[in-house]
């Protein structure tokens, strides 16, 4: 639920679209330009003084691929900016903060020469 709320944020604040540029938890060789949004661990839940579970804590990657390196760069920082220091309501869902945890990185070039570029966020969402 939260990557697919997260995606729909790019899509109507970054005109990404999903299956064909922006990919959940899947990063398909083809197309060439992508941005791929993974869950990488769970941290321990936030409960209330009543044992209940007050919010939810993820740990999310972003992972932006791209022929061109500095058009890669630009999609990732976009994001990144984007996200960080977040905190408000997407998709209907109270998200406490959405903070980075990783500015953007060049990671590598692929087999078919493709850049690729991350960032890290820590996110924080009230349980819908």
């Amino acid at each position: 639920m939260m990557l697919t709320e997260l995606a729909a944020d790019l899509v109507t604040g970054l005109s990404y679209t999903v299956g064909t540029n922006l990919f959940i938890n899947h990063f398909p060789p083809k197309p060439s330009n992508i941005v791929s949004l993974h869950n990488q661990q769970s941290a321990k839940p936030i409960r209330a003084m009543s044992k209940t579970l007050d919010h939810e804590v993820r740990i999310v990657q972003v992972i932006g691929r791209d022929a061109n390196h500095d058009s890669c760069e630009t999609k990732i920082r976009a994001i990144y900016l984007r996200w960080d220091m977040f905190e408000g309501t997407l998709s209907g869902v109270r998200y406490v903060s959405i903070l980075a945890i990783q500015t953007p990185v060049y990671l590598n070039v692929d087999e078919n020469d493709r850049f690729r570029w991350s960032c890290m966020f820590e996110v924080r969402r009230i349980p819908s």
